[in-house]
């Protein structure tokens, strides 16, 4: 039932430009876990009136009536309590308040955390996960955004990724014992079909969802790149975003026909010699495991209103399924954390490969951040509300996060590790050698010239010795860059077969994926002939 409350028009109207979230702690990792909400408004279209409201603690609706009043008191209901970003808020500022930072330093302490972006077509979900001017929802903050650096338009994983490179360089450089590793990969899920969107089109094709106790449901066989900085990473997130599937129709002339997904992993080993709880020996690594997902739903439409036909149709009408499917999931896990005696209902994940694929995120063993993404105009007000609703169940669901870290020997972990570590020492000791040849050569040439002349036997002898000492140092020194060049040389070698073993591996896995497709198509095949051979 609607809680209707009274307003006056002027006084939080004025707040919509600015309201943020009010309570943008983050969630921690405790036990347990609440799905955190953040809800964003952006502003009705030009010529439309306005329906809704985003004020600090929440969003609120005006009733019909009101719309179309001038004057007087307005008659509102609030839709949804918690933390909200109106029209106005810029990229920079709604990154800050969303509590996507929180999630990302969890992400580095081996914590599985999942941002995802939700609502109808058209109401700024892909804006606010990956920017651009050349969206139309640009307008929404023009007026307000006193950023004019070129990042400023970016969205929710491009400063993710710039903050977990900064937070990563920070942690190493504290702990020199830790090494850490990030891989990307990204996928979109497009008529009920998982596609690749790192691979190259032409080898693209439809992967198949996994379930393993560990993982739980997965996509095997993805493209997986290592990234070593925010700018690489970026490369692939943009040649990944534009390959995915996009139409326009009346509701939006950039519609993203898919859901996209793209899952960042940080591996942090630590070489502990045996110092922790739990460690297998002196020579024992400490592998962290932390994933960040980003998921940038396919918006809800309605077929009337967006005039989509032929193959748009059948985009729509499979995007309603899924995200009805995840509509069941939400109201499932919602009635269970309000009803104790419905705890051992069962949830349906199974239904579309969209919700297996968030189970982790919704119930699972991650930390999660659902961005609601509605409109204010007062032509799509129950999309909205219904969004809202969707939001306001959500933020009832319970995870229980997980830590996924595990101790195993330094031969097990990636040779680089090996590797890095032995070049690293060897640098240490060459400085080291260079600071104690600078010393014995300052030190003779000072002895030399205080006594030129009156320079004793004895004297002669230790500066003799010191001489020899010298040399030898500088004979170990160069030794020692002998060493250091070999070691690079070798390691550059290992690192070339590396990537000629991981390139063949692809090529092998794909080409197995093609030969199982085309077995089940061989198979479907003699299923039709011997049905029509009994027939006959």
């Amino acid at each position: 039932m609607r809680e209707v409350e009274d307003a006056h028009d002027g006084s939080s109207s004025a707040r919509d430009d600015t309201a943020v979230a009010s309570d943008a702690g983050a969630t921690t990792a405790n036990e347990r876990a609440r799905v955190r909400v953040v809800v964003r408004v952006r502003r009705e279209a030009h010529g439309d009136g306005r329906a809704v409201r985003a004020e600090v603690g929440g969003v609120r609706v005006l009733e019909r009536s009101s719309r179309t009043r001038t004057g007087g008191r307005e008659e509102s209901f609030v839709a949804f309590r918690g933390a909200c970003a109106g029209s106005g808020t810029t990229q920079r500022a709604f990154f800050d308040v969303s509590g996507t930072k929180a999630l990302l330093e969890k992400t580095l302490d081996g914590y599985s955390s999942a941002v995802f972006a939700y609502g109808q077509t058209g109401s700024g979900k892909t804006y606010t996960m990956l920017g651009g001017r050349d969206r139309a929802t640009r307008e929404d903050v023009e007026e307000n955004d006193d950023e004019e650096d070129e990042e400023s338009d970016e969205g929710v994983i491009a400063r993710s990724l710039r903050f977990l490179f900064d937070a990563c360089e920070k942690r190493n450089a504290s702990d020199d014992r830790a090494m850490t590793v990030v891989t990307l990969t990204y996928y979109e899920i497009y008529k009920e079909k998982i596609i690749d969107l790192l691979t190259n089109e032409e080898s693209s094709c439809a992967l198949r969802v996994r379930w393993r106790k560990q993982e739980g449901f997965h996509v095997p066989n993805l493209t997986s790149h290592e990234c070593a900085s925010a700018e690489e990473a970026l490369d692939l997130v943009h040649l990944g975003a534009a390959r995915r599937q996009v139409r326009a129709h009346n509701l939006n002339a950039s519609s993203s026909r898919s859901h996209a997904v793209l899952t960042v992993h940080v591996d942090r080993h630590f070489n502990v010699g045996g110092e922790d709880d739990g460690a297998a020996g002196k020579d024992s690594v400490r592998c962290v495991r932390g994933k960040m997902t980003f998921v940038d739903l396919a918006g809800s439409e309605r077929l009337k209103l967006s005039g989509s036909e032929d193959i748009a149709t059948r985009e729509t009408s499979l995007i309603n399924k899924s995200l009805f499917a995840l509509g069941k999931v939400i109201a499932t896990l919602a009635e269970e954390s309000r009803d104790a005696r419905t705890a051992s209902a069962h949830v349906p994940y199974r239904d579309s490969k969209l919700t297996k694929l968030l189970m982790d995120s919704l119930g699972g063993r991650s930390m999660s951040l659902m961005i609601a993404c509605v409109t204010a105009s007062e032509r799509h007000v129950e999309e909205t509300i219904r969004t809202l609703q969707y939001a306001a169940r959500v933020t009832s669901i319970v995870n229980a996060p997980e830590l996924h870290h595990e101790y195993t020997s330094s031969s097990d972990v990636e040779p680089e590790f090996g590797r890095d570590r032995e070049l690293e020492e060897l640098r240490r000791a060459n400085q080291a050698l260079r600071r104690r040849v600078s010393e014995l050569l300052s030190n003779a040439r000072v002895d030399d010239h205080c006594h030129p002349r009156t320079a004793s036997p004895r004297a002669h002898d230790v500066q003799q010795g010191v001489t020899n000492h010298t040399s030898d140092v500088v004979h170990r020194v160069e030794r020692v860059e002998t060493l250091l060049r070999k070691y690079a040389e070798e390691n550059r070698r290992l690192e070339r077969e590396n990537r000629a073993l991981r390139a063949r591996r692809e090529i092998a896995d794909i080409e197995r994926v093609h030969a199982l497709d085309d077995a089940e198509r061989l198979r479907i095949r003699v299923d039709d002939l011997q049905r029509a051979f009994f027939t006959v």
